[in-house]
């Protein structure tokens, strides 16, 4: 068993391990609109712009960092709003588009629970509106703008995302998991509870991905 450090040897760091951005739709419909690009900067202590037109700015940088958007319907509402994605048709498109009130917004909520919530008791047919061209997309996004602002020693931006289970009356609601990747590359495309609702299957599938190299936590 290795020594303990003494004090002077031990070093805190601080940072965010939980951060969704725009391809969230949760933080979608609350009006987020920052990129993981925007997301980083913010974290490495440089001003964003606020959707309300002003600025936001931490008082000091973090250490570390890790976008950790939902990995069900990664990406697809800011697609819905993009003409050229072949999302723009999503038959809940009209209603992102067009929200601009509270209540509004609120509805988006409500018309995207079957699709964000596939279980084994949800229509499967509904499956068909996920655009995975899109999720990996947006996937792609988040790998390229943690390796852009990784500055090993300086700041670390680690490739994740949150897996979060949603089953029916209740079961596995609200456990919210964050998948990490160790080094500079993560897989084609997240594992989420639209393919799974069991947590169970989210570990063999980061077994799969360490046997092919890619480290997760």
């Amino acid at each position: 068993v290795a020594p303990i450090a003494s004090p002077s040897e031990r070093n805190a760091f601080f940072g965010d391990l939980h951060v969704h951005t725009r391809n969230s739709y949760d933080a979608f419909v609350f009006g987020t609109r920052a990129d993981p690009d925007a997301a980083y900067e913010f974290a490495k202590g440089n001003a964003i712009a606020h959707p309300a037109g002003f600025e936001l700015q931490l008082d000091r940088p973090l250490d570390f960092q890790m976008v950790a958007d939902h990995a069900n319907y990664l990406g697809m509402l800011p697609a819905m709003t993009d003409p050229d994605s072949p999302a723009y048709d999503h038959p809940v498109a009209e209603t992102v588009r067009a929200a601009e009130t509270v209540a509004e917004r609120q509805g988006i909520f409500a018309a995207m629970q079957p699709y964000v919530r596939f279980m084994s008791d949800t229509d499967p047919s509904i499956r068909e509106h996920l655009n995975m061209d899109v999720v990996r997309s947006a996937w792609s996004e988040t790998i390229a703008a943690a390796n852009r602002h990784n500055v090993p020693g300086t700041f670390t931006a680690f490739i994740g995302y949150e897996y979060t289970s949603a089953g029916s009356g209740g079961v596995y609601a609200n456990l919210h998991r964050n998948v990490v990747f160790r080094g500079n590359r993560g897989p084609d495309a997240p594992f989420s509870r639209l393919d799974s609702f069991n947590p169970e299957d989210l570990w063999s599938k980061m077994d799969e991905w360490r046997e092919a190299g890619m480290d997760a936590l």
